[in-house]
């Protein structure tokens, strides 16, 4: 596997890690989302709340759901959908909670073998008005 460290493709994994962070949080706010990894036949395009990860995205997105399974409860795909449903379990809310814990964890991804593993760049830290 390849290991990225320039600060560039830190900073691209960063915006992974913090997405991933936003499914996190969508799914915690929603109970159920619908999840389809490439909407190649278009069927999501007019708001109906799926949420297409899509190809180039894909396996580092699903590295991280496998990476921590515990974290979520997948449904069955969805013929009619075109989609799966997936729900946060509890394990995952304290991880999301405490997600200072799990936040640099490398990412690992790439379509084409042997891929590559990135550690993300430190979050930035919103500094408050005083």
């Amino acid at each position: 596997m390849k290991r990225l460290k320039t600060r560039q493709e830190r900073r691209i994994a960063r915006n992974v890690r913090d997405s991933q962070w936003r499914f996190m949080e969508r799914v915690a706010r929603e109970g159920i989302v619908w999840t389809c990894p490439w909407d190649k036949y278009r069927r999501h395009k007019n708001g109906d709340g799926v949420y297409v990860f899509g190809l180039l995205g894909s396996n580092e997105f699903l590295h991280w759901l496998h990476s921590h399974k515990d974290w979520w409860k997948t449904g069955r795909w969805s013929e009619k959908r075109c989609a799966k449903s997936i729900r946060i379990t509890d394990v995952g809310l304290r991880a999301l909670a405490n997600r200072e814990l799990y936040d640099m964890e490398p990412i690992c991804g790439g379509m084409v073998e042997p891929g590559y593993i990135v550690m993300p760049l430190p979050p930035v830290r919103e500094i408050a008005n005083a």
